[in-house]
């Protein structure tokens, strides 16, 4: 693709617009593809895990949302200030 680019359209926007076209062009693709070559050749490193305290809080956030769901599907959609009420109160259960 770069060649056809810098063939045809490269060729004829420096003879039009300006001469810098290509140089810009050229600045853009060794930026783009060193940037692609240094994500692709480097280590992460380790990925933390979240720690036990992390992970309750996101299974009770996890949980809350659930229910959510689970009450406002069975009372269906005309009762969300009932279905409010009754998250309020699992969340002070919890």
């Amino acid at each position: 693709m770069l060649s056809v680019f810098f063939c045809s359209s490269c060729r004829y926007l420096s003879v039009e617009l300006t001469p810098a076209i290509p140089v810009i062009a050229v600045i853009i693709v060794v930026f783009v593809m060193s940037t692609l070559l240094r994500t692709a050749f480097s280590d992460p490193g380790i990925i933390p895990r979240a720690t036990p305290l992390e992970a309750e809080e996101t299974e009770r956030r996890i949980g809350t949302l659930f229910f959510c769901w689970d009450v406002t599907r069975q009372m269906g959609p005309g009762s969300m200030l009932s279905s409010v009420g009754k998250l309020r109160e699992y969340q002070r259960q919890y």
